[in-house]
């Protein structure tokens, strides 16, 4: 099976191809291995969508370990706490 994404070398510079779009984008590196990471992360994304959901999670939890079990009420609720703070300071200024 053909990978979507490939990789070319221009002035140095690592890009990467679309084999659907033909649409061409620089790596912004000149590292070779980091250029093969990120196109091996690109094809990845493509082929394992549900995995790409995972490793985010994971990534999510490694920084906030509450981040996963939040849900849209805990989002509100801080809001409007913010919101509240924000309308008893205006209130306080005049």
């Amino acid at each position: 099976m053909q990978t979507r994404f490939t990789i070319f070398k221009r002035g140095g510079v690592y890009y990467s191809e679309d084999r659907q779009t033909g649409q061409q984008k620089s790596l912004k590196t000149r590292d070779e291995a980091e250029a093969q990471r990120i196109i091996q992360a690109k094809n990845d994304a493509v082929s394992l969508p549900q995995m790409n959901l995972v490793m985010a999670k994971t990534y999510l939890s490694a920084q906030d370990p509450k981040m996963i079990t939040r849900t849209w009420a805990d989002v509100l609720e801080r809001f409007s706490l913010i919101s509240s703070l924000r309308l008893c300071n205006i209130i306080f200024l005049f």
